[in-house]
């Protein structure tokens, strides 16, 4: 018996500048027959005419190219449904234009799924490249330290750290992708999977590059957040908070789905669960705060935040909110920019604290464009330009 069928899915928009090199590592690919989809999204520069001279050169045993076209530019998720319609293979994976799929992309994850019959849909890490810091600037983006297969479902409601770039799934897996969504796709669909019973397991290992420029669309941060919030409201978390609650009671479970009402404003909620944590937990004590300062009580949220900063030091976001609040109550002060400046040396990447730093500097200084940091910060940035 021969091997499985295996397609990949690569939905293009305008890549002309790096699309063949995309294409020249998934040839390299060691998994076999491959099945490769391509869907030019309506483009208008020259990435169709590049693929299909690309596709006539290349004659490599048991790879099948298919090109599919949408006359007009439809988005990623319309260009992956089109792919998952068409395509043959008993396993599937995604490859956006722009990244570089190392050899094992495919054999790595089919031997884990072959080990784990019960398993639908593995991630793996995944390469962050800078390209615009020069070649060697490549750095493995790692997943959290404590995230697990068994509570990665908790890490996901705080935010997004297995991305469908990187997944490889069973046919049966296949879902659509909402249309309607511009970004956070990858979110949504995760969300989607887990509520359609579906086992979801991720691996340590890297096997893809991520490309980083200022066209990937992650980095459209108040769009995205729009998203977020509207595939939150698509779930139903409070069900499934009560089922998880029936079967453990651990912080990590009630901080994780305060998350979720803190994003969707429900603040009442919010405090809710976090009254079930422990009164040291760092997470706690900063959602509280954030509550606070969302509902207005600012002296409260100050008091919370400079507590915060003494026995979190190493926290920069404490910084930022403290200031935040004390500009709320007394306007523009000396110690709200020595705050914002200890954040900024802390960390130069934090982006709220470099947008209030320059705020409270301006002649214009307008208290509402004050930015409050409302999740901690990642311990690994994903965009270390104009990302927090």
């Amino acid at each position: 018996m021969g091997n499985p069928i295996v397609s990949c899915i690569v939905p293009m928009y305008n890549s002309q500048r790096t699309i063949c090199e995309c294409l020249q590592s998934i040839v390299k690919i060691d998994c076999s027959p491959l099945e490769v989809l391509i869907v030019d999204d309506g483009s208008t520069d020259q990435s169709l005419e590049l693929v299909q001279e690309f596709v006539s050169m290349e004659h490599r045993p048991g790879i099948e190219f298919s090109i599919l076209v949408h006359q007009k530019n439809r988005g990623i998720s319309a260009s992956r449904n089109l792919a998952l319609e068409k395509m043959n293979g008993e396993f599937f994976f995604f490859a956006d234009a722009d990244d570089i799929h190392y050899p094992h992309r495919g054999s790595s994850p089919l031997a884990y799924l072959h080990d784990n019959p019960g398993v639908d849909i593995v991630y793996s890490d995944i390469d962050l490249w800078h390209e615009a810091k020069g070649a060697g600037a490549v750095v493995k983006r790692g997943f959290p330290d404590g995230m697990t297969n068994e509570n990665a479902f908790l890490y996901q409601l705080h935010r997004s750290h297995l991305w469908s770039g990187v997944l490889f799934a069973r046919r049966s897996a296949k879902l659509d992708f909402d249309v309607s969504l511009s970004s956070a796709v990858d979110y949504d669909w995760y969300f989607n999977q887990y509520f359609h019973g579906r086992t979801i397991h991720f691996i340590d290992q890297s096997l893809a590059r991520y490309r980083l420029h200022e066209r990937n669309t992650s980095k459209k941060l108040s769009k995205s957040s729009e998203n977020v919030v509207r595939i939150l409201q698509k779930y139903d978390f409070e069900k499934e908070y009560a089922r998880m609650l029936y079967e453990s009671n651990t912080d990590d479970l009630h901080l994780a789905f305060a998350s979720v009402n803190l994003t969707l404003g429900q603040f009442e909620l919010t405090l809710e669960k976090l009254e079930s944590v422990r009164e040291d937990s760092f997470g706690k004590n900063f959602t509280t705060g954030v509550v606070h300062a969302s509902m207005g009580n600012y002296e409260l949220a100050a008091e919370k935040f400079r507590s915060l900063c003494d026995h979190f030091p190493e926290h920069p976001e404490c910084l930022n909110n403290l200031a935040f609040c004390l500009c709320n109550i007394d306007g523009p002060n000396d110690e709200a920019v020595s705050l914002l400046q200890f954040a900024r040396e802390k960390n130069p990447d934090y982006l709220d604290a470099r947008h209030n730093q320059s705020l409270l500097i301006s002649d214009s200084f307008d208290v509402w464009q004050l930015i409050l940091t409302m999740k901690p910060l990642r311990q690994n940035l994903t965009h270390l330009d104009k990302y927090n």
